[in-house]
Formats: C-alpha cells, sequence, structure tokens
C-alpha cells in the first residue's frame, strides 16, 4: 500500500500513530473501509486505492463472497450451524477487543 510507505519515509509521531491505525484495521473488508473513511491519508495513492474498493468493482466482489457465504449456509448441516455460532462469537469477543484498543488509540492520541 503506498500509504504504508509513505508512513515509513516520516520520521514524526503521527506517521508511527498512522501505522498503528493502519495495522489494527478490521479484517472485515466493509469495516476496514468505513474506519479509513476518517484516516487522514498522507499518500494519494493511498486514498485511490480505498476509493477504487469503494467504487463498483470493490462492492462486487463483497457481493460475491457474499453470495458464496449465503450458498454455503444453505447447504449447513446442525454441527456446522454450531460451529459458525461458536466462530461468531469468538468474532464478537475479537471485535469487542479491537474496539476498546482502538478506543485507548484515541483517547492517547488526544491526550
Amino acid at each position: 500500500m503506498a500509504e504504508r510507505k509513505e508512513l515509513a519515509r516520516a520520521l514524526d509521531d503521527d506517521a508511527r500513530f498512522g501505522e498503528l491505525q493502519l495495522e489494527s484495521l478490521s479484517p472485515s473488508p466493509a469495516k476496514a473501509v468505513q474506519e479509513l473513511s476518517e484516516y487522514e491519508w498522507r499518500s494519494p495513492g493511498g486514498a485511490a486505492e480505498v476509493r477504487a474498493d469503494q467504487g463498483p468493482d470493490g462492492r462486487e466482489m463483497l457481493d460475491q463472497r457474499f453470495a458464496g457465504m449465503k450458498q454455503a449456509l444453505e447447504n449447513a448441516t446442525d454441527e456446522d450451524r454450531q460451529r459458525i455460532n461458536e466462530m461468531l462469537d469468538d468474532l464478537n469477543d475479537l471485535l469487542d477487543k479491537h474496539f476498546a484498543a482502538r478506543t485507548r488509540l484515541k483517547t492517547f492520541k488526544t491526550s
């Protein structure tokens, strides 16, 4: 990503904070794009990459991924559904921890 290269070259504390923000992005593409909407870009190339992901091609890719997931869930067994529920519980726990960490980072930056 162009933004990571730009941040690596910079020597200021804001660049280090930017690196932390990028490292802590959500693994969910939709959530990551949402998080990046508030990000202060240093690299025009990085901002352009995210805008491209938000465009029709990016949406089409996400639609295809969700369609595949829907099809897989329609053919799931009870055991599969139980494992999916456990996975979603784990994911929710991870997201809660991620949100708490981001809140601490924001508090740290404003202090």
